[in-house]
This record gives C-alpha cells, sequence and structure tokens, in this order.
C-alpha cells in the first residue's frame, strides 16, 4: 500500500502581489498605484507553499510580463528572480510543510502602466525538475489614472 507522503504532491498554493515594504508583513494588492510615477516600481510578492518536504531544497523564479513587456525575466542578470531555499524541520516533526516567501524588486522599470502577470515556479533543488507553476494578475498604473481601453464603448 502507498504511503500517503508519496502521494502529496510538492505546489505553490498560490502567488500573489503584496504592499511593499521592508519588514515581514504585506498585505494582498491587486493595483499599485503611484502619486509620482517614473517609469519605475519596487513590487514584492508573496509565494505560498505547499507539501514541501523538509529538509530537502528547492528553487523558486518569478518571472513578471504582459503581450508586450518583460519587467522581469527568467534569465534576469538584473533581479535576484532566482532564489534557492532549504526547508527546515517542522517543530512538530511533520516530514511535509508548508512554508512561504517574500521576494522584493526594487526599481523596476516599468515603460507602460497596465495588467500583468506573475508567474512563480517551484523546481527541486537536486533533480531541477520543475514541479509546478502558478500566475497570478495585477495592475502597475500611476494613482488616478482612467485608461479609455478599461471603458465600455457606447
Amino acid at each position: 500500500m502507498e504511503s500517503i507522503n508519496s502521494t502529496i504532491k510538492e505546489r505553490i498554493s498560490y502567488v500573489i502581489p503584496i504592499s511593499y515594504s521592508d519588514d515581514e508583513s504585506g498585505l494582498p494588492v491587486l493595483v499599485y498605484e503611484f502619486d509620482d510615477w517614473v517609469g519605475e516600481a519596487d513590487i514584492s510578492f508573496g509565494i505560498y507553499f505547499i507539501g514541501l518536504r523538509s529538509n530537502k531544497t528547492y528553487i523558486t523564479i518569478i518571472t513578471v510580463s504582459n503581450n508586450e513587456n518583460i519587467l522581469i525575466a527568467t534569465d534576469s542578470d538584473e533581479f535576484n528572480n532566482r532564489r534557492a531555499f532549504k526547508v527546515g524541520e517542522a517543530l512538530d516533526g511533520e516530514n511535509i510543510v508548508s512554508a512561504s516567501l517574500k521576494v522584493n524588486f526594487n526599481n523596476v522599470k516599468v515603460e507602460k502602466p497596465g495588467i500583468y502577470e506573475v508567474e512563480a515556479a517551484l523546481i527541486d533543488g537536486e533533480t531541477k525538475k520543475v514541479l509546478n507553476v502558478t500566475r497570478s494578475y495585477f495592475d502597475i498604473k500611476p494613482s488616478g489614472m482612467i485608461r479609455n481601453e478599461f471603458r465600455e464603448s457606447r
């Protein structure tokens, strides 16, 4: 009989844009709005994992893009968007654990306001096999900006 541990898959439960701050907190945001638009944005993401194995090393990669622009590429030289991390042992002795990771990106060049996609990949640190990929969407714009393409045509 197969054990329950062998049927649990390592997954990214979700990746979300969060409010930018240097402390440990971060509230989910749908729209990054900037009072002084300068074509750059500080953005952050929370990545939440489930089914990870204790004492195992993983890699996560974040990419950010839309149909026209790549803000953070998979093979970015500018941003530290590839992170290796080792899952520690759970305090209660569990072998399967949940974990989260917060990543901040400073001074991301945003040529155009718009709706962007963040993609997070979870990779086995030893085999380099992609275990799971998850996406979510968010908006970046100057404060108070109203875009005609979002209005209903009459």
